[in-house]
């Protein structure tokens, strides 16, 4: 389970790259695509690969030539889990205000 350290902006859009090829990725293919819209370095996605792998969310294969990324967890399950950390730690056990802001988004 995700602590309530939780994810941040930059992780959220990098597990948004990866669930959205739906393959394993390199750090060179994460970067080239996050160089288009943002200004971002090559390690600094390194790191947030490693940091999202370090917390179960992605799984890295060594085996290859270069590094790759593949989501450990789906982006549903994540999700929920962070639903769960919401309620349990911020809402003290109560899900009924996170149940009615969800109610009143549809």
């Amino acid at each position: 389970m995700i602590g309530i350290e939780g994810i941040g902006r930059l992780e959220a859009d990098v597990l948004s790259i990866i669930w959205k090829h739906d393959k394993s990725l390199t750090v060179r293919d994460i970067y080239e695509e996050m160089r288009d819209s943002r200004k971002i370095a090559y390690t600094t996605v390194m790191t947030v690969l490693n940091n999202l792998t370090d917390k179960g969310i992605l799984k890295q294969d060594k085996t290859a030539t270069a590094y790759v990324y593949s989501p450990k967890v789906s982006n549903e399950e994540l999700a929920q889990n962070l639903c769960q950390v919401i309620v349990d730690k911020l809402l003290f056990g109560k899900a009924a205000p996170l149940t009615s802001y969800f109610a009143g988004k549809r």
